[in-house]
């Protein structure tokens, strides 16, 4: 059969002169030349906590509800912010960095880590490498950030930012998270949101943010017109049914954008205040952040924290970077929230806190949220910056097992059980709205590097593995 072609230059065409515009399609190609269109601007955000999912000796389950859909359940304390964005986000469970002394491994696993947990885990969750004990704390090979911002960051006016809440290092425990080879970090970590705000905003000019005026009279009578879709209909329903299924697929989408934007248009045009709040853009400049309080127990992290989120999350809407890091609270994050007796850190060894434990892992998770509801509430294309993003918040460590532990197997030194949430479909390519415990693969669970190399692959970064670690995880590939 003659294979249907259209030249490039082809119009619908509608009654009474109406034209429309088609969008690339393969029958407009030369029948092997692959159909070459601009990729959808990718984006990937890794946060990370310094914390473990549950407390010494505590069975309580704070995070992981049944398997399957998140709608329709009831969230467990730590996720219970989250409840009004369930379709947004996925909990994968059941993930383990291997530790030497358990499960017969006498030395350091690959992709794993010694007896501690401090510091020691944060090279294998996010390098894929096993963390040495030689004392160095760093990763041991290039993390995720870092390898995915070599494959987007070009771009962009900054390949990718790193910034911390936490503001301190204590007892030396590490403030970077962000490695381009072995504990080699690729900058320096801001814990000041005025810093990061002169680095991003101070000379930075936004696009125009105020439509141009619309004559009332124009705007009325382009009301009260038909619509250009709806006199080309005919012929576009003519014209699909001779093209293939991925053009017909392409042709619905195009359509359906063209109605998006003629419904957008006839909102602008019906606005009293043109120039007013209606912006034709989402990027603009925020306001320089003030000042921070300090103290030996709290630098105001709470307040730190959600002015960061707010400049990362306009800096990826502003197309400043499309890489970005936050270390919510480092290993040992021995600082104290307002109102909490002892720190962050005491609170998973202490018998007397699953109230404060609770509220520190939900202002952990909060920040995540805000994130989420951030990028979720900028809207791009069709959809939203969240819809191109891969959003990944990761813990320290689980609960269960520890080598260096006696006695309970319910340790909050252990990397057993661990949890990520992904939030962000990076354009449909994550499975959103999960509690996704993936199978084990000879008997061994799926380590947390799994996950990271899933979203890599969703933003565009090829590849099977990230430093030790091998493979996917498909319960997670949408």
């Amino acid at each position: 059969m003659k294979r249907f072609a259209l030249s490039r230059r082809a119009l619908l065409r509608g009654a009474g002169g109406a034209v429309l515009g088609l969008p690339l399609l393969e029958a407009m190609l030369p029948s092997r030349e692959a159909l070459a269109q601009a990729g959808q601007v990718k984006r990937y955000l890794l946060m990370t906590s310094g914390q473990a999912t549950g407390r010494d000796g505590a069975s309580d389950n704070y995070f992981t509800p049944n398997v399957g859909a998140l709608a329709g359940q009831t969230m467990r304390p730590a996720l219970a912010g989250l409840s009004d964005v369930l379709g947004d986000f996925t909990l994968v469970s059941g993930l383990q960095i291997p530790s030497q002394g358990l499960d017969g491994h006498s030395g350091i696993p690959a992709g794993g880590k010694p007896r501690a947990t401090h510091d020691k885990t944060l090279s294998p969750l996010l390098s894929g490498k096993a963390q040495p004990t030689d004392g160095a704390y760093g990763a041991a090979g290039p993390t995720s950030d870092y390898l995915v911002a070599q494959g987007i960051g070009s771009a962009t006016t900054f390949r990718q930012i790193n910034y911390r809440v936490q503001q301190d290092e204590i007892n030396g425990h590490y403030a970077e998270i962000s490695y381009s080879a072995a504990n080699r970090p690729v900058n320096n970590s801001v814990a000041d949101p005025a810093v990061a705000w002169a680095t991003l905003f101070e000379s930075f000019v936004p696009p125009s943010s105020s439509p141009a005026p619309v004559d009332p009279t124009i705007a009325r009578a382009s009301l009260r017109r038909r619509s250009v879709l709806d006199a080309v209909l005919q012929s576009s329903a003519s014209l699909s049914s001779r093209l293939g299924l991925a053009d017909r697929s392409r042709l619905s989408d195009h359509l359906d954008q063209v109605r998006d934007l003629e419904r957008r248009v006839a909102q602008l045009a019906a606005r009293t205040d043109p120039g007013g709040s209606g912006a034709l853009t989402t990027c603009v400049k925020p306001t320089k952040p003030g000042t921070f309080a300090t103290g030996t127990q709290y630098n105001d992290e709470i307040k730190r924290g959600d002015v960061l989120v707010d400049l990362i999350a306009m800096a990826l809407a502003c197309d400043l970077t499309r890489v970005a890091t936050l270390l919510i609270s480092f290993s040992m994050p021995m600082f104290r929230l307002p109102g909490h007796d002892i720190d962050v850190h005491e609170e998973s060894h202490q018998s007397n806190t699953h109230a404060d434990f609770v509220a520190s892992q939900q202002w952990h998770v909060g920040l995540f949220g805000r994130m989420l509801r951030a990028l979720k509430a900028t809207p791009e294309g069709n959809g939203s910056v969240l819809d191109s993003t891969a959003l990944i918040f990761a813990l320290e460590a689980g609960h269960g097992r520890d080598a260096a532990a006696t006695g309970t197997a319910l340790n909050a030194h252990s990397t057993d059980n661990m949890i990520m949430l992904v939030a962000g479909s990076a354009g449909g390519r994550l499975k959103m709205g999960q509690h996704i415990r993936p199978a084990a693969v000879g008997g061994v669970p799926r380590h947390p590097a799994s996950v990271l190399i899933t979203a890599m692959n969703a933003v565009g970064v090829g590849g099977t593995t990230l430093g030790d670690v091998s493979g996917a995880i498909p319960e997670l590939q949408a």
